[in-house]
C-alpha cells in the first residue's frame, strides 16, 4: 500500500513551446483508500508564479483530464484541496498562486460549482487570505492571489492577463 497524503513524484522540464520553467508532480493518496487517484501539478512561471492544478489519475485525456468529475467524497475533496495549498507552501519563497475551475466537458458556465467550492476552501485555508491581492473572473472560474508586498506584482498581474485570454481559448475550443 503506498503511503497516504501528499507525495512528491517528480519534476518535468518543459518542451520549447511551453512557457513554464518547472512542473512539479505530486501524488495525493487518499489514506482511506491507499490508491494513487489524484495528481497535482504546479507549473512554476518566471516571476514566481505557480498555477495549480489537479485531476483523477487515468480519466480523461490531455485536453479533458481537468474537466471530468471525478465524484470524489467532500473529505476526500478537502484532502486534496489541502493537499495542494501544501504543496504550493513548499516552494521557497513567495509566489503568485493561480487555478482555474474548470468546467464540466461540454459545459460553460460562469461562477461553476467547482470555482465557488475553491474559493470558499481558500478563503477559509489560505494562509492570510485576507491580506491577499486577489484577482479573478467569475466569467471564467480563475483566481490569482499574493502578498501585498509580492515583488513582482505587474509581471503577475500581466501574466494573470495572459492566462485569462488562455483559459478563455481552451474553454471555446473544448465545447
Amino acid at each position: 500500500m503506498a503511503t497516504s497524503g501528499l507525495i512528491f513524484s517528480m519534476n518535468f522540464y518543459p518542451s520549447p513551446t511551453c512557457e513554464f520553467i518547472l512542473k512539479k508532480r505530486y501524488r495525493y493518496v487518499w489514506p482511506k483508500e491507499g490508491k494513487i487517484k489524484t495528481l497535482i501539478d504546479l507549473e512554476l512561471y518566471p516571476s514566481n508564479i505557480c498555477v495549480v492544478s489537479f485531476f483523477q489519475k487515468g480519466m480523461g485525456n490531455e485536453k479533458t483530464k481537468y474537466s471530468v468529475r471525478a465524484n470524489l467524497t467532500l473529505s476526500h475533496a478537502l484532502g486534496v484541496l489541502t493537499a495542494c495549498i501544501k504543496a504550493f507552501q513548499e516552494l521557497p519563497g513567495s509566489y503568485a498562486f493561480v487555478f482555474s475551475a474548470a468546467n464540466d466537458v461540454g459545459i460553460n458556465k460562469e461562477y461553476n460549482a467547482r470555482y465557488s467550492a475553491y474559493n470558499a476552501f481558500l478563503s477559509s485555508r489560505f494562509p492570510n487570505y485576507d491580506q491577499q491581492i486577489q484577482k479573478g473572473s467569475i466569467a471564467l472560474n480563475t483566481l490569482m492571489l499574493y502578498p501585498q508586498d509580492f515583488q513582482y506584482k505587474k509581471d503577475a498581474d500581466d501574466f494573470y492577463e495572459r492566462f485569462k485570454v488562455k483559459t478563455q481559448e481552451n474553454t471555446i475550443s473544448a465545447n
